[in-house]
């Protein structure tokens, strides 16, 4: 007696695959109507419109960058609360600290200080460089200039005196004066010859006044 019969067998087995082709095959056309209702592929991109469209993502590193940029008076601007501000004065002190002895001071973590001062780095916010204590060196006349020059020499002027290794800071300035300058000098005899050599030099000085510093009060740092 035959246990099967071969043709019954065949044809149950072609009725089983028909029934799995039509459920695989449903649920896969059912998948790729999905895919397609959130803009992906059939091989799981997005499509250019979703890509248009999908925000880039956002680590806390890169929210807490975007968060303190704000808008005031048309420009974008880096908004520092009140750690940042705490952490610049100690950095202003002395920029050779750890982040560890920083976070011993304000009482917060290494991680943290090492972070907030990476960010407010990166947004160009804070700079650490090297501070030169004029008098410590023998510089020990300190002088601040204001000059009057032809205004179509004074771009030819800040160049001039950019060059001045005397020079610490310049500007040019609104009133009578149109630049304003700093030096240090080892002596008198240094400021005269500079005064004689370089500040001379300048085309279109009309006239120049000499303020020498006595006693200095307030560091260069910015109230913040």
């Amino acid at each position: 007696m035959r246990l099967f019969d071969r043709h019954a067998l065949h044809a149950s087995l072609h009725a089983v695959a028909i029934m799995f082709g039509q459920v695989f095959g449903g649920a896969v056309q059912h998948a790729r109507e999905k895919l397609g209702q959130l803009g992906y592929n059939e091989g799981g991109q997005l499509t250019s419109v979703q890509q248009a469209c999908a925000a880039p993502p956002r680590t806390e590193e890169r929210s807490y960058t975007m968060d303190k940029l704000v808008t005031l008076d048309g420009k974008v601007i880096y908004e520092l609360d009140s750690l940042d501000k705490k952490l610049i004065h100690l950095l202003e002190l002395d920029a050779g600290q750890s982040s560890r002895t920083l976070a011993t001071q304000l009482n917060i973590s290494p991680t943290t200080a090492s972070q907030r001062i990476q960010k407010m780095i990166q947004a160009g916010v804070l700079h650490l460089t090297a501070r030169v204590d004029a008098q410590k060196i023998g510089l020990q006349l300190v002088v601040v200039f204001v000059c009057e020059v032809a205004p179509n020499k004074v771009s030819d002027a800040v160049q001039l005196l950019t060059r001045c290794r005397q020079i610490t800071w310049l500007s040019t300035i609104t009133g009578r004066w149109n630049l304003m300058a700093r030096g240090s000098f080892r002596n008198n005899e240094a400021l005269t010859t500079f005064l004689k050599d370089d500040l001379a030099r300048i085309e279109g000085l009309r006239t120049f006044e000499t303020f020498v510093c006595i006693e200095q009060h307030v560091g260069p740092f910015i109230p913040i």
